[in-house]
């Protein structure tokens, strides 16, 4: 048995709850092991302690007094909530405002490039192709027209 096994087991060694084999294995480890010892006797104490304090019995309003604190609070909560809603909405509102002003402001200042005289010249090439009955994608011996005359 190893350490970390002997110190799950010792609250119910201590209350005889073990089988035989656990608690022989048990006090073997402890024999041989001091720091589960000091654990053993410090939970020991502990137990012992805690079974001489005196229990108390609480008022018979304990309850109903307790449940009114506990809801005042949560009601004081959700108070405080709503007071600070207007603020947190602004807030959100003016932050939404900027982000799509300097992103107006971004896209204005950005310009798109011009026309390439290649994709132009393509283009063309590729409408006069077609004008011309071919089918400029799939027809592989395309004659181009120089120009629109005629057609």
């Amino acid at each position: 048995m190893n350490c970390k096994n002997a110190q799950l087991l010792l609250s119910a060694y201590l209350d005889s709850e073990l089988t035989g084999s656990e608690m022989h294995r048990l006090r073997k480890h402890l024999s041989d092991c001091d720091c589960c010892r000091q654990e053993e006797t410090e939970l020991r104490t502990l137990k012992s302690i805690l079974t001489d304090v005196p229990q108390v019995t609480p008022p018979d309003d304990f309850e109903e007094r307790l449940c009114s604190l506990v809801f005042a609070q949560k009601r004081s909560d959700d108070e405080g909530w709503n007071r600070s809603w207007p603020l947190v909405s602004g807030v959100a509102l003016i932050t939404a405002a900027l982000t799509l002003l300097v992103m107006n402001h971004l896209s204005d200042s950005v310009q798109t490039a011009p026309k390439q005289g290649n994709v132009v010249a393509s283009e063309l090439r590729r409408d006069q192709t077609t004008l011309a009955g071919a089918n400029p994608i799939f027809d592989s011996s395309t004659s181009f027209p120089t120009g629109y005359e005629g057609k």
